[in-house]
């Protein structure tokens, strides 16, 4: 029986990626042949741009070509979509294309690839802000149906962040339209990005959701 290439680890998206903490990256498998993940992260980066991303940074696995190996993308975008004003439907078409676009490398490199995306999440400056909160629940919603009808879908994990920052609040009736309240201390002082309070929750989801997943057996 041919083993299983050890996974590479690459995290590819927008400022969420950019700003992860070195110190607080996801750790690699102890069977993968890179000690740290690929990071390719970029302010103000939208689901239309992963794609090249993507490309950029599974060119700098190393040990090139990569054919057989198996490779784990951490994804994180859409948020910057809704602030520029795409509708929800054309930010969930772009979601779906990146990641048929992850799908076609693996055809074209004859690697395994095997997608986590971690979805938009409350933010402080959204407490007060309704309307915004329902289009985070519309998108959260629109992303995960999306994976899990793809037709990669078993190599597909949508990780739900909309309440993940929320604490004790995230529990009540109505939560999700208005009673939810995001916990300052997951937060960067702009309200915004994550603090490394809450770049560890990340570190430790993405960790848990390769484990469970058996995405390494390593």
């Amino acid at each position: 029986m041919r083993r299983e290439a050890p996974p590479h680890v690459a995290l590819v998206g927008d400022s969420d990626i950019s700003r992860w903490p070195a110190q607080l990256l996801p750790s690699a498998p102890t069977c993968s042949p890179s000690s740290k993940p690929i990071v390719r992260g970029r302010s103000g980066a939208t689901l239309d741009e992963l794609a090249p991303m993507v490309d950029s940074a599974l060119a700098d696995i190393p040990n090139s070509p990569i054919n057989g190996c198996s490779i784990i993308l951490v994804l994180c975008a859409g948020e910057n979509d809704l602030g520029q004003g795409y509708s929800i439907g054309r930010v969930i078409s772009s979601f779906e294309a990146a990641i048929d676009a992850c799908f076609v490398w693996q055809l074209r490199q004859q690697c395994k690839v095997n997608v986590i995306f971690l979805g938009p999440k409350f933010e402080p400056w959204l407490i007060d802000d309704h309307a915004a909160r329902k289009q985070y629940l519309k998108l959260s919603k629109g992303i995960r149906r999306v994976a899990e009808r793809h037709e990669h879908s078993s190599h597909i994990t949508y990780v739900d962040c909309l309440t993940m920052f929320c604490g004790d609040s995230a529990d009540v009736a109505g939560a999700l339209t208005s009673r939810a309240v995001p916990e300052r201390k997951y937060f960067h002082d702009d309200g915004l990005h994550l603090s490394n309070e809450g770049y560890k929750i990340w570190k430790g989801i993405v960790e848990s959701e390769v484990r469970q997943r058996g995405i390494c057996k390593c």
